[in-house]
């Protein structure tokens, strides 16, 4: 244990060690993250989980449309073609971006709570005023890693079969 000293008030914060022979409870843990994670939904949050929901669905409605095509050239192939390399650069904007806007919710949240500090201001009182910020990060890297994942599965390996016919 030791002991945090903020302008005259005093925490005592205990140190758990983690042993490997005894089992933890992830799930109680768990869900004591997702409690949080949702009381502290800001609107980072909200902007990162509609975009990064958006660029899912446009990479899967890509991938959809373009898995029944033959092998055949023509306008469909070439209109599908098109349409698969724009998901492709709009995933890559989402997994680029939705971090990015992730972090301006951290740097809102720092600031927003920053602003509001006086003397004599308790730890209690920053935590609740800093979470969202630390939410909109949590959102923007779920987001990013999800979209990453749908592009490797399902658009990376379309473009690469469209790419190889359309260069025969």
């Amino acid at each position: 244990a030791f002991t945090i000293c903020l302008k005259g008030q005093r925490s005592t914060v205990t140190i758990t060690h983690f042993h490997p022979s005894k089992p933890r409870v992830m799930m109680g843990e768990f869900s004591d993250f997702l409690e949080l994670y949702l009381q502290n939904f800001g609107f980072f949050d909200k902007l990162v989980w509609s975009l990064g929901i958006l660029a899912v669905s446009f990479q899967v409605w890509a991938w959809w449309t373009s898995h029944t095509i033959k092998t055949s050239r023509g306008p469909a192939f070439d209109q599908r073609f098109q349409r698969l390399k724009l998901a492709a650069r709009f995933a890559v904007l989402a997994i680029d971006g939705l971090p990015l806007i992730g972090l301006l919710g951290t740097i809102a949240a720092l600031l927003l709570t920053f602003a509001g500090m006086t003397d004599g201001v308790a730890l209690g009182e920053i935590i609740p005023k800093f979470a969202p910020g630390l939410t909109s990060t949590c959102s923007g890297l779920l987001w990013a890693v999800t979209n990453l994942f749908f592009f490797n599965v399902c658009l990376l390996p379309q473009l690469q079969r469209f790419s190889a016919i359309h260069d025969e």
